[in-house]
């Protein structure tokens, strides 16, 4: 088991489908990657492999923590493919917060599911139009009305967003 770093490699092989001493070929066809993702919530992707003569290799992406969503008296640690990862009290890593107004689903493991259909495409546009332009110090996000999104830059200024259909502007405040 290479590449993560939050799980044990038996809790992995276990989900993996793959048995010790096992045919690597029949090992690789008869493996189920989308069961190790499905069931640790902090691998975002899994692949077996094979090398011979003995050697079956399992690679694990593990997901990143990129934003906090309060969610009663604590908060969804989420991924930034929108999956949740833990619940935790406090957001002691400091992660930018976003404020979406209700949410369908918070299970662990599963994507967050918000009541607004239209709230992921907005997260996906505004991360990309973020990373393109190199901006940084995000502290918190408002898509609650995605008629009027704001970003938190560094816990000072306030960011209105323009949105349409091809592209984002930024608006300082």
């Amino acid at each position: 088991v290479e590449g993560d770093q939050y799980y044990y490699e038996d809790q992995i092989i276990a989900f993996s489908n793959v048995q010790l001493q096992q045919n690597i070929f029949i090992a690789t066809m008869g493996s189920t990657p989308e069961n190790i993702s499905k069931n640790l919530s902090y691998v975002e992707e899994a692949d077996v492999s094979f090398s011979i003569p003995d050697t079956v290799k399992i690679t694990i992406k593990n997901a990143i923590p990129s934003y906090v969503i309060k969610n009663g008296n604590e908060y969804l640690l989420v991924s930034s493919k929108g999956r949740i990862l833990d619940t935790v009290p406090e957001n002691k890593d400091n992660l930018p917060e976003l404020k979406c107004g209700e949410l369908k689903e918070t299970k662990v493991g599963e994507n967050v599911s918000f009541t607004d259909e239209n709230v992921p495409d907005i997260l996906e546009t505004v991360s990309d139009s973020l990373i393109e332009n190199e901006v940084k110090d995000i502290t918190g996000f408002d898509v609650t009305n995605t008629a009027n999104i704001t970003l938190n830059y560094d816990n000072r200024i306030t960011i209105n967003i323009l949105r349409n259909k091809y592209y984002v502007s930024f608006f300082y405040i």
